[in-house]
């Protein structure tokens, strides 16, 4: 029970932090002509090499891809919407002072 309890609170506390970081705007909009689940499972990977604690959460429109970190949450996340052309894509990223860069590149790349 105490387990369960713990990973809800977990569970509210990272949607807590992804709806802030979503409130400020993304920092790049862009297109591509793969479906939300192909883009997902090529940009999921990259940023899970670049911070363990990524994850991929289906929705109902595609996908959102979250890296977190201790004492800060989310610090990168991807939105991947479907589209009638393949899947619209927002991506925000954390200020480079915290030590991130590099976040934008995989996203580019899995265009």
């Amino acid at each position: 029970m105490h387990k369960t309890l713990t990973a809800l609170a977990l569970i509210t506390l990272a949607g807590c932090t992804i709806a802030g970081r979503e409130s400020d705007g993304p920092d790049l909009v862009v297109k591509s002509s793969k479906t939300p689940q192909v883009y997902a499972r090529c940009l999921g990977p990259k940023w899970l090499s670049m911070n363990p604690a990524t994850t991929s959460v289906e929705t109902e429109q595609g996908y959102k891809i979250a890296a977190s970190a201790t004492y800060y949450g989310v610090v990168s996340l991807a939105s991947v919407e479907r589209s009638p052309e393949g899947s619209n894509i927002k991506a925000y990223f954390p200020v480079t002072k915290l030590g991130t860069d590099g976040w934008k590149q995989p996203v580019i790349d899995c265009l």
